[in-house]
């Protein structure tokens, strides 16, 4: 080998140098890039059946630690960028060597480059056309390291760029020359600001040849997916509704990286690859037993690393319940009638059919039944000619059995209430302290009072004009006990006449 010029270069931009040789590995110890990419004293007779070995060896999927430069940004020789509103787009060369080729799958670490002038930019990732990261990153002027955090998935063959809104920032050499001096970078004035998911067509794009910039980008191995959530045990009723949620899992790996996920193996749930949100598909068999499902899942990520968990779920059975039955009812002890009292529901999952009976009454009595719909409802009623009275038994406490795959009892009470009971009217003690304390004339005073009372007690939510009706002591309103007083005041008058004044 005589000259190692354009080799070194291209070691410098971080591309493997490796070499396959009849000869010793070691006489190419100082021209690979690591001793592992030499593989010596091959038959080249069998170099078909060595080819995997050497294909793994020298172009693994993984970038370890590259980093990608034309020229040290630190020590690089600048101008200041005078375009303004511009996007660039580091393109793979179409010719030779590139010192921005992204050539294995990794993740985006640290950005290295140096300011011109101050000012902001916008770092961009795209695969083939399509905007799939950015960030803003300020530049103070001169050399600067940003670290990205947490790292970016970069899959073999995307493209950096950046835009800037105004001038842009990083400085810029024209003329370079070398084996790695980019010929193909693309330059788009006028560009504008993008979103994630835009695309963008760089192919009408202009050429920046012999235009190398001051940045350094580092792709390191890719983080190694790993599950979080949903490896404790989980259960749910055999009767879990389609649709509900079950456990959410969740993953973490490099940032906007992409994965292939494999299926759950049962039939009975699905996964959201988006949100983790594992949910139940399709109906449970009902077995009335505990039943254990397994559910496994494993993850591929852009860069081939994976991931897999384990979900363990248990179902039990959703018991008997009877649903609405209150803790007691009222009705009055002058209801003999027949009437609807309530009307129980009660669930089973796993039965066909439910039936209720009433179990037990106490005191024992045949005023109450329970009608079964056996369809999980049932009617309690108070039967015709009941007879309720409160002076005797006051509550019943009623027992109601439902059956479906297992049974349950509950109980309510019926309250009796007494309506036997009325309150008699007494004259408020204001009308009774005005008769005493206000008596002057008896003819005059107490024919007022008699007046100020019914006018009073007429004008009152209490006072109420009643149909002539045999009377009855019960019934007698206090607009009966007023008139009765002014009888009783108009013949005491009359027989007062002529006696004088009290």
């Amino acid at each position: 080998m005589s000259s190692t010029t354009s080799l070194d270069a291209i070691k410098a931009a971080g591309i493997k140098v490796g070499f396959i040789s009849t000869l010793s590995a070691t006489d190419y110890t100082s021209y690979a890039s690591d001793s592992r990419y030499i593989l010596g004293g091959i038959s080249w007779a069998t170099l078909d059946s060595d080819l995997p070995t050497v294909i793994s060896m020298i172009c693994p999927p993984y970038c370890e630690s590259f980093d990608f430069y034309y020229e040290l940004p630190n020590s690089m020789a600048v101008i200041a960028d005078t375009n303004s509103n511009v996007g660039y787009y580091l393109i793979s060369e179409s010719k030779g060597p590139s010192a921005y080729n992204i050539h294995c799958c990794g993740a985006l670490s640290s950005l290295e480059f140096k300011a011109a002038t101050s000012g902001s930019f916008v770092l961009q990732v795209w695969r083939a056309e399509y905007l799939i990261y950015q960030t803003t990153i300020t530049a103070t002027g001169g050399y600067q390291t940003h670290v990205f955090s947490p790292k970016v998935a970069i899959a073999m063959s995307d493209i950096i760029g950046w835009y800037s809104a105004g001038v842009n920032p990083i400085g810029m050499a024209t003329s370079c020359v070398g084996d790695l001096c980019p010929q193909d970078i693309k330059i788009v004035t006028d560009m504008g600001s993008l979103s994630v998911g835009d695309f963008y067509d760089w192919s009408s794009a202009s050429t920046m040849p012999d235009t190398a910039f001051a940045i350094k980008f580092t792709i390191v191995n890719g983080t190694v997916p790993t599950f979080s959530g949903g490896s404790s045990p989980i259960s749910i009723s055999e009767s879990l509704t389609v649709g509900s949620s079950v456990t959410v899992v969740s993953l973490t790996d490099d940032f906007g990286d992409q994965f292939m996920f494999s299926d759950l193996g049962n039939p009975y749930f699905e996964i959201n690859q988006t949100t983790g949100l594992i949910s139940l598909m399709t109906s449970l068999p009902v077995t009335g037993v505990e039943t254990p499902y397994f559910l496994t899942m494993s993850v591929i990520d852009s860069c081939f690393n994976t991931a897999s968990i384990a979900i363990n779920i248990t179902t039990f059975v959703q018991p008997l319940a009877i649903n609405n039955l209150p803790t007691e009812v009222e009705i009055g002890d002058d209801v003999s009638f027949e009437t609807l009292l309530i009307v129980i529901n009660a669930t089973d999952p796993a039965a066909d059919s439910i039936s209720c009976i009433l179990s037990s009454i106490l005191p024992n009595t045949t005023n109450f039944r329970l009608d079964d719909y056996l369809n999980g409802t049932a009617g309690m009623f108070l039967n015709a000619g009941a007879a309720l009275d409160f002076k005797t038994v006051e509550e019943y406490k009623i027992s109601i059995t439902c059956t479906g795959m297992s049974s349950t009892e509950s109980f309510m009470t019926v309250r009796i209430l007494d309506k036997s009971v009325t309150t008699p009217y007494t004259v408020p003690a204001w009308a009774a302290g005005a008769i005493v304390v206000s008596v002057g004339s008896v003819g005059v005073v107490l024919a007022m009072v008699c007046f100020l009372i019914v006018v009073i007690l007429a004008t009152t939510d209490e006072a109420e004009v009643m149909p002539p009706m045999e009377e009855d002591e019960n019934d007698k309103t206090p607009l009966d006990d007023v008139a009765q007083m002014c009888k009783i005041i108009d013949r005491w008058e009359s027989e007062q006449e002529g006696v004088g004044e009290i």
